[in-house]
């Protein structure tokens, strides 16, 4: 009952849709893996280029706070990427990430020619001692088809943690218009609900 009662809000806040600009993404970790390797766990995240983006030679995404490394040689890129391993940034200057700065990030870096959107990127992996999972920040730096320029962009995934603060087994993440969406529907669900008490 109560699903069926918001249901006019929601389908409201999804016809908004067309009224508001598309919201920005540059690279997507549309998928994670864990698998079993050698006492350890390999972490493989599957990244797409979205539509109307491409990545161009220096353009880079950063997972943040990857805990339990084994060691940079256990990183493996894509052709034309490199990878590098810091304790604090990579950064793409229009965005904050959530960093600490005790933990290890890896920033994967593009060094080909362009590639144009609607595509994956490849499949970048790297080996830690930890198989549960928290969310964690991915940024990235791409550049906008329309007029070139730079796009900076900030979105969840999961990054490996201790049993302490770890969760269950790695899950998809949503993709950032799935988050606007949600952003959008909340609000109007509100306002609903706001506009019938008025009503009573």
């Amino acid at each position: 009952m109560l699903r069926t009662r918001w249901m006019p809000a929601l389908l409201a806040a999804v016809g908004m849709l067309g009224l508001v600009a598309p919201a920005k993404a540059g690279l997507l970790p549309v998928n994670v893996t864990v698998l079993p390797e050698a006492g350890n766990y390999r972490w493989t995240y599957s990244v797409v280029i979205p539509t109307d983006q491409y990545i161009s030679s220096g353009d880079f995404f950063t997972i943040y706070d990857f805990e339990g490394l084994t060691g940079t040689n256990s990183i493996m890129t894509p052709d034309g990427w490199t990878a590098t391993v810091q304790k604090w940034g990579k950064n793409p200057g229009l965005v904050s990430p959530i960093d600490d700065p005790t933990k290890d990030n890896i920033t994967f870096t593009y060094t080909g020619d362009p590639v144009y959107g609607g595509v994956g990127a490849g499949n970048f992996s790297a080996v830690t001692t930890m198989n549960l999972t928290a969310d964690g920040m991915f940024t990235s730096r791409t550049h906008r088809n329309s007029d070139n320029k730079t796009e900076d962009s900030i979105t969840f995934t999961d990054v490996p943690r201790p049993s302490a603060g770890g969760g269950g087994g790695p899950t998809e993440t949503p993709e950032p218009a799935t988050l606007a969406l949600a952003a959008l529907g909340l609000p109007a669900l509100g306002l609903a609900r706001v506009v019938r008490r008025k009503k009573a």
